[in-house]
């Protein structure tokens, strides 16, 4: 009822396409629970897509079959040494199912596929990279899917995280046309 009611105070606002961000409490926010929500938004004709920790093909497709148009999840690092370092422990401690996933949600009928990494972490040229080849396989599987990126920098973190590299303004207005450059009709 919650989301329902915010969804309608966004609609308000003129908003039409909404993203469903849900943090990674599987007991909380099954796929069940996403499903009802996706097909009640729809249902209001809300064009909507998810942010969710990483699902199985399964999952996905019961979101797809409920309404959902795109899954957004970015991978952080493609370092994965770096990556086990910054997610030691908990729902994040699989590299290769976070990775995997876009290409699950694909596969499950995905038709938009939002990745990105967060600036900070690792070597931002090396990470970019990564990011490009990810998103030029996925193209080259599923020829029909639309692409978004993002590049979320960190500039604030809880006291005693220091970033591995900070990423100053030219640097990530480079990266973002590095992108551009990879995938021209990509939204960004």
């Amino acid at each position: 009822d919650e989301a329902i009611a915010q969804a309608e105070i966004l609609r308000a606002q003129g908003h039409r396409h909404l993203l469903v961000v849900a943090g990674d409490f599987p007991k909380l926010t099954s796929t069940d629970y996403l499903v009802a929500i996706i097909r009640e938004l729809v249902a209001r004709e809300f064009s909507v897509a998810v942010e969710v920790a990483p699902q199985s093909t399964v999952s996905y497709a019961k979101m797809v079959r409920a309404g959902a148009c795109g899954v957004t999840l970015y991978q952080e690092t493609y370092q994965e040494e770096l990556y086990s370092r910054f997610h030691p422990r908990g729902p994040k401690v699989w590299f290769d199912w976070r990775l995997e996933a876009p290409e699950r949600a694909a596969e499950a009928g995905m038709k938009r596929i939002g990745l990105g990494i967060l600036l900070g972490l690792a070597d931002p040229a090396l990470d970019i990279r990564c990011l490009i080849r990810h998103g030029q396989y996925l193209l080259d599987r599923f020829p029909g899917i639309k692409l978004a990126f993002s590049l979320p920098r960190i500039h604030e973190a809880p006291d005693g995280f220091v970033p591995g590299v900070a990423v100053n303004d030219e640097t990530f207005i480079r990266l973002y046309c590095a992108l551009r450059f990879s995938f021209p009709t990509a939204a960004l």
